[in-house]
């Protein structure tokens, strides 16, 4: 007899829930921002840029490994209760492969260091499969077991990088103890899922082509999101060098922090969202709740990293990272608008309108390009951070007047 794959959770699940990614995301963030502020004490601000290029060309490439099939697990799981099928898992295995062998290629092209390039796309490709495995889990509502078995990983990976930079390691030594531990979560959280997969109904046959064309749209918006992170780091690599990524990176680093909770409370809503739209409600109440929590903790975050950026930048990096205090002023002031850009974007793909808000990515990244292209080259680090204000600034004004008009909203008498 095949159990209820989930049920609609009370408040206080919810609410359990969003503590449990709260302090995975968030956490984990803390832990992954405590690393890189080793790598950036340790390592000077040219080798600790080089990283910053390595990892964000590894993590495209798991954004491609992806292929928007964990979102799309989780919308079957949460929507229809179905369990991950083989189509599925033949699609994921040819587009990791498919990513890990074309950018293994291209590195040399690029003048990146093989080895510890090689260490980091295997990882990035584990990490991919762990979050494939993790859209069954997101979808039953057990972001509680995804939530725990990250933050094992980033411990694991925190604690061992400590010891290792601390004696000397360089890049090749901090990457292998990324590939390490993300193999490691991905047989934890493997194991998981196949425990938790009884509970739901056996899948209907479908072909590769199928589950490709319903998950390009959601790897789509996922490699614009990708792209869109990643962007000015890239610019500024090819237009002022590695010494102006460390500054920014490690600038962004800190930022990201309010983002990392945002996050959390947005993934863990996101499976309610996609079932009250699969029963043809209302999501305005859903959203509207989270707009004003999103913007009131975006707003308070913004005007007090921007107060406290001198001291958190000398407190953490040091003085080599003095450059950095301006830069993390204007990503703090960004962090409002990107907050609520993540999640309007989570509920039209909730309501499957995953169109606009690839058209919303696409005019991103082109005023992103055009700033970053005519400030960069005179203002260094500080041209970026004006390219990625631009941006979020775009992203805001059309996600949001998607969302109005895509959702109802409840009438108010006078």
């Amino acid at each position: 007899m095949q159990h209820p794959p989930h049920s609609s959770p009370t408040a206080g699940r919810h609410w359990a829930l969003v503590t449990w990614q709260a302090a995975h995301l968030a956490g984990g963030g803390l832990l992954l921002m405590g690393t890189w502020l080793l790598l950036a004490r340790y390592w000077e601000p040219e080798r600790f840029g080089q990283f910053n290029v390595l990892f964000a060309y590894a993590a495209i490439n798991g954004i491609i490994a992806d292929f928007g099939l964990d979102v799309l697990i989780t919308r079957h799981v949460a929507g229809h209760g179905e369990r991950i099928t083989a189509a599925a898992i033949r699609l994921k295995l040819l587009t990791s492969g498919a990513a890990l062998a074309s950018f293994l290629t291209a590195a040399p092209l690029l003048g990146f260091p093989i080895a510890e390039t090689a260490l980091l796309l295997c990882g990035a490709t584990a990490l991919s499969a762990t979050g494939f495995v993790n859209g069954l889990l997101r979808g039953i509502g057990r972001l509680d077991l995804e939530a725990k078995a990250g933050l094992a990983q980033k411990t694991l990976f925190f604690v061992a990088s400590a010891l290792v930079v601390r004696d000397g390691g360089g890049l090749t030594a901090v990457a292998t103890l990324y590939l390490l531990t993300h193999l490691l979560t991905l047989g934890a959280v493997s194991a998981l899922a196949l425990r938790h997969s009884t509970r739901l109904s056996p899948p209907p046959s479908r072909r590769v082509k199928e589950i490709a064309l319903e998950a390009l749209p959601l790897w789509m918006t996922a490699l614009l999101a990708a792209t869109l992170g990643r962007l000015d780091l890239f610019l500024l690599d090819a237009l002022r060098g590695s010494d102006e990524v460390g500054h920014f990176s490690a600038a962004w680093r800190l930022a990201e922090g309010g983002f990392i909770v945002a996050t959390a409370y947005v993934t863990a809503l996101f499976p309610n969202l996609v079932k009250v739209a699969r029963q043809g409600g209302s999501l305005s109440p859903l959203v509207a709740g989270a707009t004003r929590l999103l913007a009131a903790g975006g707003v308070t975050a913004a005007a007090a990293g921007a107060l406290a950026a001198p001291w958190l930048t000398t407190l953490l990096y040091g003085s080599a990272y003095a450059p950095a205090v301006p830069l993390l002023r204007g990503l703090f002031l960004s962090l409002p608008m990107l907050l609520l850009s993540g999640l309007f974007a989570h509920a039209l793909v909730a309501m499957g309108q995953v169109r606009p808000f690839i058209f919303a990515q696409l005019i991103a990244i082109l005023a992103n390009v055009a700033v970053d292209l005519a400030l960069i080259p005179a203002w260094g680090a500080l041209g970026a951070v004006g390219g990625l204000v631009v941006r979020e600034l775009v992203l805001f004004a059309i996600l949001g007047a998607t969302i109005f008009r895509s959702i109802a909203w409840p009438r108010t008498e006078s």
